[in-house]
């Protein structure tokens, strides 16, 4: 009878040691997820600094063409603009009303193989894109869409932005319609 019952006396203690060892591993995986929860709580979120307008010096301009149908046709662009301060940094801004005036030119190959301004295909002026912070036209977090049909291969744009007792900034990029 002792035979008979060591088989099954073996599985029961088998048992019970498994389950203690879950039981502890789960005791473990909880206080590890609470060290990690409390190091995220208490870690500082650092919080991008807000620039002032004025210390604006210059922008550029990136304009990137897009295919939004997926037809193998340019269908138009996103155009993204970053504000830089007289040491090369990014000003960001908010709660700043600016305005932003858009042309778009065709652009043609001179005798030294130089890109040179083409004639004027769209001008975005009246009224122009009106914004409220940086954040809204750069490459992050905006941008402004453009739906527009292009006549040429290559093309230019020319970008003014106007903030109100700032400035008026420009830049312009040569862009080429095929990648």
């Amino acid at each position: 009878m002792g035979k008979k019952l060591l088989p099954f006396v073996a599985f029961w203690l088998a048992l019970v040691l498994c389950i203690a060892i879950l039981a502890m591993n789960s005791e473990v995986t909880q206080k590890t997820d609470l060290d990690v929860t409390e190091e995220i709580e208490n870690v500082e979120t650092e919080k991008m600094p807000i620039g002032d307008v004025s210390d604006i010096v210059s922008i550029k301009i990136h304009a990137v063409r897009e295919d939004w149908d997926a037809d193998g046709k340019n269908d138009g662009l996103v155009l993204y603009i970053t504000f830089y301060n007289n040491y090369g940094s990014t000003v960001e801004f908010t709660d700043t009303e600016y305005t932003v005036r858009i042309k778009i030119f065709g652009a043609n190959v001179d005798s030294h193989s130089n890109i040179v301004k083409g004639e004027l295909l769209y001008d975005f002026c009246c009224p122009p894109v009106r914004k409220r912070s940086s954040r809204e036209v750069d490459v992050l977090y905006g941008g402004i869409e453009m739906y527009l049909d292009f006549p040429t291969e290559e093309w230019g744009v020319e970008v003014e932005v106007e903030i109100p007792g700032v400035r008026i900034f420009s830049a312009e990029e040569a862009v080429p319609l095929s990648p």
